[in-house]
């Protein structure tokens, strides 16, 4: 390649005076350089963690080794990946840009990329008209297909410049859909924001792409965040595949195989070509999983480039306080298929003989618990969740997102044993496990779930109980993990057993962010009233509390107990 695509002014300049120019720039990406020198980001801010975009790409780069290889970043912008690739001590890495980023220009120099040449000014046309076929054994193509007028030439053209068993390591946009189907945004009813966006797939349809290419995929990795990070309407998926011939393709479908034999030629690749090629493959490696799916909240990728976790500035939601009416409201807008259907409540009938479910039981404080763990599961890409205590509940079965593994942990104690063993068959997935939160007796291992929730249980943990059982939510979750829970109380006592949890939560090592704590445990307790505090529908108050028979049959004697006011505490509790 022409040698000036290694120099320019910039490497003439000292380390001091490039450290200044780069403190004075501001960056798309958010890297740590040499001498602890930062170069912040105008992207990611305080609300999310740095770079997260890169981490399936950067994660894949730590299991490949690129020492002696050539390697390309197509669109390389602010140049991270490009700049990844020259640490791992690939023998020439090639970056291509539309623009010509001084930003760019002033890393390599200060990090002394002798390795890395720069190609600015350039698109994927300008890629077939100046680079030889199969000269390449990794190539890195990031954010790009949706800016492309031809998505398909894009991973052809990748294709012809790789060596046989080459690696591609491409990053998409995806829209939900099961068919592989390419989307014009423009035409879209909600079209994926960004200029210009002009082409949006399904998941399949980038497969197909690959493998009509001539590409084998090795490995994908979902970006999984939830609503905190997946841009609306769509998400970001990652694939690892090895360039193949197409007859030694272990995916291949009748209709691609009649292309590539009787028409093999397809924009600027000759598929014929491609299985008569016999010059020697690149023995670039990867021994990695099949899958390996990253949520930004709960992990963390490693590398010279990426800020380390302690420094990384975005902060998590946590909660501890008195449901609001509002805030029930706000959470069934937010999250409409989430009200209680028929078949979450229907074995309450096996207890309670000849009585039909109330309408109104869509509005209950169990149905505001429901909804506050769910929207953070949703928000936050929860996968691994513990449901603690859910009995006859069968609402997080039929109600989590599809990526969601779900485990119960329940005490048969609590339940007529033939109506529990009904809700357990009924469980549309995952296991149940026998025991108490804080007994030492159930087999569930450290480290095991991202989001440990209860609805309308932690009040029946006495208050000697409550360190323990702290202590194991703590001990079962990830670090970033969520405890999420409702607690239903009488208004007369809330004050003392708020204190009681957050205290015990507090103890456990939980985070509990100040300013998420209302007043009624932060300073005085305020008195709760029906104008600032949920309140629920009385038939659902007296239902869980064994007054349900007397109220709908129109009995008037009913217990005070029965009928007193309930509030219900909201926890979001953050493991560091």
């Amino acid at each position: 390649m022409n040698e000036n695509k290694y120099a320019d002014s910039y490497r003439e300049m000292s380390h001091e005076v490039l450290a200044t120019k780069i403190a004075e720039a501001s960056f798309f990406h958010d890297m740590s350089l040499r001498s602890g020198l930062r170069t912040g980001s105008w992207v990611y801010g305080e609300d999310l963690p740095p770079n997260y975009h890169l981490w399936p790409i950067l994660n894949y780069l730590n299991q490949i080794d690129l020492s002696g290889h050539v390697c390309m970043d197509v669109g390389t912008y602010d140049g991270m990946t490009a700049f990844a690739m020259a640490d791992a001590g690939a023998s020439a890495v090639h970056a291509t840009c539309q623009y010509d980023l001084a930003r760019f220009r002033m890393v390599r120099a200060y990090q002394g990329y002798d390795n890395l040449a720069y190609y600015p000014n350039t698109d994927i046309e300008w890629l077939s008209e100046n680079h030889p076929s199969g000269s390449v054994d990794l190539m890195v193509m990031s954010a790009m297909l949706h800016h492309l007028t031809s998505p398909l030439d894009a991973f052809l053209e990748a294709r012809r410049m790789l060596k046989r068993e080459g690696l591609f390591l491409v990053e998409s946009i995806v829209i939900d859909g099961d068919d592989a189907t390419l989307s014009l945004n423009s035409e879209l009813s909600e079209p994926v924001y960004g200029a210009p966006t002009l082409w949006v797939p399904t998941v399949n349809a980038v497969r197909g792409m690959l493998r009509f290419a001539s590409f084998d995929i090795l490995s994908e990795s979902r970006l999984l965040g939830g609503r905190k990070a997946r841009e609306k309407h769509f998400d970001r998926v990652t694939f690892l595949t090895r360039a193949r011939k197409p007859s030694d393709l272990s995916v291949r479908t009748e209709k691609a195989k009649e292309i590539h034999t009787a028409s093999p030629i397809v924009g600027g690749l000759d598929f014929s070509k491609l299985d008569q090629e016999n010059t020697a493959p690149s023995t670039v490696q990867f021994e990695g999983e099949a899958s390996q799916n990253i949520n930004i909240w709960l992990d963390h990728i490693e590398h010279a480039l990426q800020p380390s976790k302690q420094d990384e500035p975005y902060c998590a939601e946590t909660a501890f306080s008195v449901g609001s009416e509002k805030q029930f409201f706000e959470l069934v807008e937010r999250i409409p298929d989430g009200a209680f259907r028929w078949q979450d409540v229907y074995l309450l009938g096996a207890r309670y003989q000849g009585e039909e479910m109330p309408d109104g039981m869509q509005w209950g404080i169990k149905q505001f618990g429901n909804l506050h763990a769910l929207s953070y599961i949703q928000d936050y890409g929860l996968s691994g969740v513990l449901e603690i205590g859910p009995g006859f509940n069968l609402y997080f079965p039929n109600h989590l997102p599809d990526w969601c593994d779900y485990t119960a942990l329940d005490d048969e104690g609590f339940y007529d044993s033939n109506v529990l063993q009904l809700a357990n068959a009924a469980r549309s997935r995952g296991e149940v496990f026998s025991g108490l939160l804080g007994d030492g007796k159930h087999q569930l291992p450290p480290g095991s779930f991202d989001a440990c929730i209860s609805i309308s249980v932690l009040e029946h943990v006495p208050r000697s109980d409550i360190p323990d059982v702290c202590k194991d939510m703590f001990r079962l979750l990830r670090p970033g993990g969520y405890a999420l829970h409702s607690i239903d109380l009488t208004l007369d006592s809330i004050e003392q057993e708020g204190r009681a949890w957050l205290e015990g939560l507090r103890n456990a090592g939980f985070e509990i962010d100040d300013a998420s704590i209302d007043g009624a445990w932060s300073g005085q307790m305020p008195g709760a009233s029906a104008s600032d505090v949920f309140l629920e529908p009385l038939s659902i108050r007296s239902r869980f509390y064994s007054g349900y028979r007397r109220t709908i049959w129109g009995e008037t004697d009913v217990a005070e107990r029965f009928v007193s006011q309930m509030a219900t505490i909201l926890v979001a509790a953050r493991k560091p």
